[in-house]
């Protein structure tokens, strides 16, 4: 490993606007998931886009619609 960290806690934010925890920042972010993204990364060899880092607990507009689909 390069030692580089390729995503940042900005990324991880919910679509939302919703930051990721501060809470879990230490615990979750920096213990687990950067290396982890970061080893990947360096495997695959290219950048990789973060689709969904967190999700906070409001709902989507989609899963309180009223319609079946």
């Amino acid at each position: 490993m390069t030692g580089i960290d390729y995503f940042s806690l900005e990324e991880m934010r919910c679509k939302d606007g919703t930051p990721y925890p501060v809470e879990w920042e230490q615990s979750r972010w920096r213990a687990e998931l950067l290396p982890t993204s970061n080893v990947i990364r360096e495997e695959y060899g290219a950048p990789i886009s973060i689709v969904s880092g967190f999700r906070s607990h409001a709902p989507s507009p989609l899963m309180c619609s009223n319609s079946r689909r």
